[in-house]
């Protein structure tokens, strides 16, 4: 049996009475499990199973099943949602959603690990939530090999002028001469310096909502598809 800190990451309802739980684990990555009887008793795990919750994850191979056996979740704990935990829960499932579209099973995430739980213990000191969101995104985001770069044109490193636009594909802004392919919207060279200078305690909401969106954007296009958890956090953000 295997023991290691983890994070619950995604829960999704298998058959009558089991769950499928996928974690980012300290020592083994992205782990996806099966825990048994999960909702038919909440004697064994509660509601620890949680996306968010943090505790010692134990777990066992069996067989030739692509999933471990979760054995158990113990001291599990939600984060702190923060003093908006509206906010609060939005941001932090959008992290947990950008580890499991980066992160494959087997490989080390030690690293990866570390940015996730710094990232839930910001956002329960943050004054502005979205700049703790953006902070992680762009780390996970170099961590997993997408570094981002708002500071020149990464196509041809000359600085950004009117018309600069943010190539999700890049990860990175490129100027007007260079921007023919560019997807998303047009992005004020200011505006952008303001968004390279982010820092997670940053008290910039303009700039921390534009470099979620961005980077959220680029989240997207590495994973093909609408991510649920920014899904929510537009709508949250125009309601």
């Amino acid at each position: 049996m295997t023991e290691t800190d983890a994070i619950s990451l995604r829960v999704t309802p298998y058959g009558e009475a089991d769950l499928i739980v996928t974690f980012l684990a300290a020592e083994g990555g992205k782990v996806r499990g099966i825990a048994r009887a999960a909702r038919r008793s909440r004697k064994r795990f509660g509601a620890g199973l949680d996306p968010g919750n943090r505790g010692l994850l134990s777990h066992h191979t069996q067989g030739r099943s692509e999933l471990v056996t979760v054995d158990g979740f113990a001291g599990a704990r939600p984060p702190d949602l923060g003093p908006d935990p509206v906010s609060g829960f939005t941001v932090i499932h959008v992290a947990l959603e950008a580890c499991d579209v980066l992160s494959v099973e087997g490989e080390n995430a030690a690293r990866r690990f570390r940015i996730l739980v710094e990232m839930l213990g910001l956002v329960g000191a943050a004054a502005e939530p979205h700049a703790a969101l953006a902070w992680f995104l762009a780390t996970v985001l170099a961590d997993a090999g997408f570094a981002p770069r708002f500071d020149a044109c990464v196509r041809c490193g000359s600085a950004l002028g009117a018309q600069a636009r943010f190539d999700a594909s890049r990860v990175a802004m490129v100027c007007a001469r260079c921007s023919s392919d560019a997807s998303v919207a047009t992005i004020e060279p200011s505006l952008a310096s303001r968004v390279a200078a982010l820092r997670p305690d940053s008290s910039d909401p303009e700039a921390a909502r534009t470099a979620v969106e961005l980077l959220g954007t680029a989240l997207e296009h590495l994973a093909g598809r609408r991510l649920r958890a920014l899904e929510f956090l537009r709508a949250a953000r125009s309601a």
